[in-house]
């Protein structure tokens, strides 16, 4: 079975994820490195000027985490046990644009996509 373009495996989700709802709750005390530079909202994946210094392979990567947001976390899903989005706090922070994405390069090349909201 070929595996679907575009998509994230499991883990990759999973760690976005914790990445994401760690980030959305307690923000002032996620031990992520502080990143102040080339920090992109949503819709700024969309914008040329915006996201001109990102590299190709950067931007769409994290337009397959903005994606994946927009698809995946904003929304419902029945195994939570309750209505609502996976992460409740994402809406909102999309709506008052706090939610940030950035790529970040690690020693072994590859790369980890960090949320901050």
């Amino acid at each position: 079975m070929r595996p679907t373009p575009n998509r994230f495996d499991t883990r990759a989700q999973a760690i976005a994820l914790v990445l994401l709802m760690f980030s959305c709750i307690a923000p002032k005390q996620a031990c992520m490195a502080a990143q102040t530079a080339n920090l992109y909202l949503l819709e700024d994946l969309d914008d040329v000027n915006k996201s001109k210094p990102l590299a190709k392979s950067d931007l769409d990567a994290l337009r397959k985490v903005a994606d994946w947001i927009k698809s995946f976390v904003t929304k419902p899903h029945k195994d939570l046990g309750r209505e609502g989005a996976v992460c409740p706090f994402v809406p909102g922070a999309l709506e008052r644009k706090t939610l940030w994405l950035a790529s970040e390069h690690v020693a072994d090349r590859s790369k980890q996509m960090w949320f901050s909201s």
